[in-house]
């Protein structure tokens, strides 16, 4: 693979949005903002006040994991 292209790192962000559009939709709550990368990943706000954050981790060539030994999580922890 050409070391300039963003293939990958496009399709994280495109998994971002739609995840962020799903999450929106599947709400209860119609007062529920969405905002993709400004506190996080995504965030969830009600009422201008942040509820909940979600960092999402997306995977082409791999499967990703959450254990102990997962460089994703470690990566996000050091951020």
């Amino acid at each position: 693979m050409d070391s300039h292209q963003a293939t990958e790192q496009l399709l994280g962000y495109v998994y971002q949005i739609r995840y962020a559009l799903y999450y929106l939709l599947t709400q209860e709550d119609e007062r529920a903002q969405i905002s993709v990368e400004k506190f996080d990943d995504i965030a969830v706000s009600y009422d201008g006040i942040v509820d909940t954050l979600v960092q999402l981790k997306h995977h082409v060539k791999t499967t990703g994991d959450l254990t102990d030994a997962s460089a994703d999580l470690w990566r996000t922890i050091k951020v």
